[in-house]
């Protein structure tokens, strides 16, 4: 697989707390044909674009054609703003993320996060009509509803290790059984911190997945 470049950018928010605007830190990685915006974990517990996990499913992304974004939460390291737990102020820096996206690239878009990521990328892509489908890595049981899911359109691809405490499988099977659009694969003997490995099988995953929805569009 071909190596990922990427090349740092700001992205801008539109907040009402600030009048010019906050600047987040990011970095963009051209493509061949559309593009993902992958968002990291909490921003209060060490969430960043540099996380291991998130840059496997940027990997993973990009290999499979798209172009990708990688952002920090307002607050965290070089993004402008305070760091903040509310999930309305993440999933702005989302939209924010994927706005600055839309500007570099054409379509499809796909919106993916990792745990707290994962969930800020299901809110913004069921109210927001650009996103083609969904990639959701380790998304935390409590931050996934079934209306959100319901509310989105296109196809959706979650990714979880078998021994995620966060994301425990009877719960999810549970809630992604039904819906015929969602589909979830699981990853022996991971963690929801990819502790002892899986991150290769993740990348690996994600490009194949998302290539086969790229085929058939």
């Amino acid at each position: 697989m071909r190596e990922v470049l990427s090349q740092p950018c700001v992205v801008q928010v539109r907040d009402a707390a600030a009048s010019a605007g906050l600047r987040l830190q990011a970095r963009y990685s051209p493509g061949e044909h559309g593009g993902a915006v992958v968002a990291p974990p909490h921003p209060l517990y060490g969430g960043t674009l540099d996380n291991p996990v998130a840059l496997a499913c940027a990997r993973g992304l990009h290999h499979a054609g798209l172009a990708t974004l990688v952002f920090n939460y307002r607050g965290v390291e070089g993004s402008e703003g305070k760091a903040t737990e509310d999930l309305a102020a993440a999933v702005d820096d989302y939209a924010a993320a994927l706005d600055h996206l839309a500007a570099q690239t054409q379509g499809p878009y796909f919106a993916a996060g990792y745990s707290f990521g994962a969930g800020t990328a299901v809110l913004r892509a069921c109210s927001d009509a650009r996103v083609a489908g969904l990639v959701l890595i380790a998304p935390p049981i409590g931050m996934l509803r079934a209306e959100d899911l319901d509310a989105f359109a296109g196809p959706v691809l979650v990714i979880v290790g078998a021994d995620d405490e966060f994301a425990p499988l009877p719960e999810l099977t549970a809630m992604l059984g039904s819906r015929p659009k969602c589909t979830l694969q699981v990853l022996r003997n991971v963690d929801h911190f990819f502790h002892f490995g899986g991150l290769r099988e993740l990348d690996q995953r994600v490009c194949a997945h998302v290539s086969a929805w790229l085929t058939r569009a």
